[in-house]
């Protein structure tokens, strides 16, 4: 399983947990955290999710270039698609969770995977 999940009191933790891709996020990966969150969002006990790696070296590497570049030709495209609604449905899972969301990070956040977006 790519996703652990605890439960501490009110808040869930959803530890990632996928070495050998550096938890990057493929369709295994993807599928397992939408599971997840959706099954948080949906337990009235939890207030609170938390986002973490088991691996202190990365959070996630997000889409892997090589991954990527496998996804040629029809069978690939298709692949790629199936990533891409998976990912989308995750984004849009947590930005629309009625839960507090919070990833913690040890260590360097380079790339687009972590933002900064202040509300006004």
């Amino acid at each position: 399983m790519c996703i652990e999940a605890r439960k501490e009191k009110n808040v869930i933790y959803l530890s990632m947990d996928y070495p050998e891709k550096k938890n990057g996020l493929d369709l295994k990966m993807a599928t397992s955290l939408l599971k997840n969150v959706r099954q948080a969002n949906q337990d009235p006990d939890i207030h609170s999710i938390v986002f973490e790696s088991k691996h202190r070296a990365f959070f996630s590497s997000g889409p892997r270039p090589e991954d990527l570049l496998t996804c040629v030709g029809e069978e690939g495209i298709r692949y790629l698609e199936q990533v891409l609604e998976v990912l989308n449905q995750c984004v849009l899972a947590i930005f629309r969770s009625p839960k507090v969301t919070v990833a913690l990070i040890n260590g360097f956040a380079y790339g687009g995977g972590v933002q900064h977006h202040a509300c006004m």
